[in-house]
């Protein structure tokens, strides 16, 4: 017996795309708001050594106004990254669950539990809603990873490199870690 294809577009997820290109863009803007507080903490500790002037004083009033739109940025920049994911989550939860119940309906069913189908049908939708919290971390990531080595490197130059190599040697254990935690938890 067959079951009848999913299509490519499918008129049960409306709108989740339009929230996940948006999360994107919040994504890398926390990103970037994230990514400017070394620059403040530098600007700031050079800052602290100078003398007091009117200009410093104006300087420092920079500073505050700065760190100010910096955590600001990033406060909403999350909620709003978290609010869209979870948004698109809930809409391709429904989605899911409308396109598997109509294609169960057209399926016949013969000796088979209609309750053991129906956990098992929650329990995927459950992963793969639970993949989309984290999706967009799979392409930010490395990025950020690029962006904050280069950062190391004009604070300490080569020696960058180290901590570079032990999280790659460290990631052939990662899974074994991970199992460990499960264990504990």
């Amino acid at each position: 017996m067959s079951l009848p294809q999913l299509g490519a577009h499918s008129s049960h997820l409306p709108g989740a795309a339009d929230c996940q290109g948006g999360a994107q863009i919040l994504a890398t803007y926390e990103a970037g708001f994230n990514f400017s507080q070394p620059f403040l903490i530098t600007r700031a500790i050079e800052f602290n050594q100078q003398p007091v002037t009117q200009e410093t004083t104006n300087q420092g009033y920079g500073l505050i106004g700065a760190y100010f739109l910096v955590y600001v940025g990033i406060a909403i920049s999350t909620t709003q990254y978290q609010h869209l994911t979870y948004r698109a989550i809930a809409m391709a939860r429904g989605g899911l669950i409308s396109m598997l119940f109509e294609k169960t309906t057209l399926v016949k069913a013969e000796g088979v539990d209609a309750a053991t189908s129906l956990t098992l049908m929650s329990a995927d939708i459950e992963r793969i809603t639970n993949g989309w919290q984290t999706m967009h971390h799979i392409w930010a990531n490395p990025l950020e990873i690029g962006i904050a080595v280069y950062l190391i490197e004009r604070q300490l130059g080569p020696a960058c490199a180290i901590p570079l190599a032990v999280s790659i040697g460290k990631a052939p254990k990662l899974p074994q870690c991970i199992e460990l935690t499960v264990l504990l938890i």
